[in-house]
């Protein structure tokens, strides 16, 4: 990491915080240093002013567009010809990041320069807004400048074609493979357009997820407005100065609640801002304030797609509240369909859907795994591990706005606070306890633990415990005889292998992670 952002992150309160910052834009906008540009499970992210740079930001986007000049694009879309996504344009947003306006006009100019109308957001806005509003009015795909949870030195950006979802890897594959060719090829003057300035336009996407939102009868914002009573429950939000903030003062207009950390700083208070355990601290402090019967908060991240909750007494990450959503959908609300999650999620929603006889489509790590089960209604409902949901006839994007209008809604329907909601599926369902870690592996470790793991099969034992399933659709689940199961997946972008585990109780999680550990070992 740089001198100036290893000195940022030791002091963000530094007197000396403006001046650093003045270095690193200098060096963000002039530094010509290249990088391999890789899209994860989400976009590519790189750190401000060492490899995220303005120069790189071009390159990436004309990568795009060589991309959606291909058949690949034409076929994923149902777009005729490059001349249709010429005319339909790109939507352009930005989180509330270091630079984030600066590189998103970048962005813009680029598309401009290939004669694509470009969009640009004036205000900061969140992923799903985008995801949203590209269908809704017709775009040819969208770019938000985001890392999403990432520390503050990162900035990322994620693309998304056509019908809003997550781009697949057949899209982010050619993607990579042209930014390759283009850095290889040196300098990229010849793709600054003044002259194309008359395609770039001013839009305001906001008011067009909102009221999609409110007329789509997703959330039953009737019943919220009729039975919420400051009397009877607290609502509290966090938006870690992010770009959520003012979504749900729109949505749910004339009904009070507390918003915190809700002006925009690119530094987030020095905080990584992610829906954390740790983070939600903050919110457990402010209910702890309020007597009401019921309490609900709800934390998200910059770019407003991940979100975790709390009742004041439990902290209800994703892996919990993806089996009340689906469970509350199913039973109360009556929706139809199955449960799509991923492999490395929570059993807990199995074993609710095979009661009610509903379908289970679990996939591979990534939001754009889903989208299949998404756009046919298969699904009521999608989540992941890692605080994304998303719910049917709504975007194929995760979106924290619609979890924490949805935790609303519950919590006022059944008059019950998320923790006690759990309880009631721990007590019919049984107690699942999950949990997960990281640590660095090199390329060859990677290729020795594969090899490694595929020889296991069903009926051998891990430690104690004898294996029942051996699923692979992402790194190697082995799935119990007493239904606990332990997971490791090496990342594909990162010199890292991850290891999740689920049993009955901490201890027997613990135990699990240890034999994970062991294995890698």
């Amino acid at each position: 990491m740089s001198k100036e952002w290893s000195e940022i992150k030791a002091d963000p309160k530094s007197s000396k915080v403006n001046e650093l910052l003045a270095k690193l834009e200098e060096q963000a906008k002039t530094s010509l240093v290249k990088t391999e540009i890789k899209f994860g499970t989400s976009g590519w992210r790189a750190v401000i002013g060492e490899t995220y740079t303005v120069q790189n930001v071009k390159i990436a986007i004309q990568a795009i567009v060589e991309m959606m000049k291909t058949e690949v694009y034409f076929k994923e879309t149902g777009l005729p010809n490059f001349s249709a996504v010429q005319e339909k344009g790109i939507l352009i947003g930005r989180d509330t990041r270091f630079l984030g306006k600066e590189f998103a006009r970048a962005a813009a100019e680029v598309f401009a320069a290939n004669g694509i109308h470009a969009y640009l957001i004036g205000n900061p806005s969140i992923t799903p807004d985008l995801s949203l509003t590209v269908v809704i009015k017709d775009f040819a795909g969208s770019v938000n400048i985001t890392p999403s949870h990432n520390p503050f030195e990162y900035q990322g950006l994620k693309f998304n074609p056509a019908d809003g979802g997550t781009a697949d890897p057949i899209l982010t594959n050619v993607i990579e493979a042209k930014a390759e060719q283009l850095m290889a090829g040196g300098s990229y003057a010849k793709y600054i357009p003044a002259e194309h300035d008359k395609l770039i336009y001013q839009f305001e996407s906001m008011p067009v997820y909102v009221n999609a939102l409110l007329n789509s009868g997703v959330i039953d914002f009737d019943f919220i407005r009729k039975n919420y009573d400051p009397k009877n429950i607290t609502f509290i939000t966090d938006n870690v100065h992010g770009a959520s903030a003012g979504y749900l003062e729109l949505l749910l207009k004339g009904l009070p609640f507390p918003a915190l950390r809700n002006k925009p700083d690119a530094l987030f208070g020095g905080i990584k801002p992610e829906p954390s355990a740790e983070n939600l601290q903050l919110l457990f402090s402010e209910l702890s304030k309020y007597s009401t019967p019921l309490k609900l908060g709800v934390i998200l991240d910059p770019d407003g797609d991940r979100v975790r909750f709390t009742d004041g007494t439990a902290d209800i990450d994703m892996n919990a509240f993806g089996a009340i959503a689906f469970h509350y959908l199913a039973t109360n609300r009556q929706w139809p369909g199955g449960i799509a999650k991923s492999v490395a999620t929570s059993n807990l929603v199995n074993t609710i859907a095979k009661d009610l006889g509903r379908p289970i489509f679990e996939t591979a790590v990534g939001f754009k795994n889903f989208r299949k089960y998404l756009k046919n209604d298969q699904a009521v409902c999608a989540f992941e591990e890692s605080d994304g949901i998303t719910l049917r006839n709504h975007t194929l994007e995760k979106d924290g706005v619609i979890g924490a209008l949805l935790a609303l809604e519950i919590t006022l329907r059944t008059g019950k606070p998320l923790g006690a909601y759990l309880k009631m599926l721990h007590d019919k369902y049984g107690v699942f306890v999950p949990k997960r870690f990281a640590a660095p592996i090199s390329a060859e470790q990677k290729q020795k633990l594969a090899t490694t793991l595929s020889k296991f099969k069903v009926g051998d034992q891990i430690g104690s415990r004898t294996i029942a399933e051996i699923i692979t659709l992402d790194g190697f689940k082995f799935v119990f005889t007493d239904n606990s199961w332990l997971m490791i997946r090496p990342s594909g972008t990162e010199p890292k292998v991850r290891i999740y585990v689920e049993a009955a109780n901490e201890q027997e999680a613990e135990g699990l992670f240890s034999e994970g550990q062991r294995l890698i070992e």
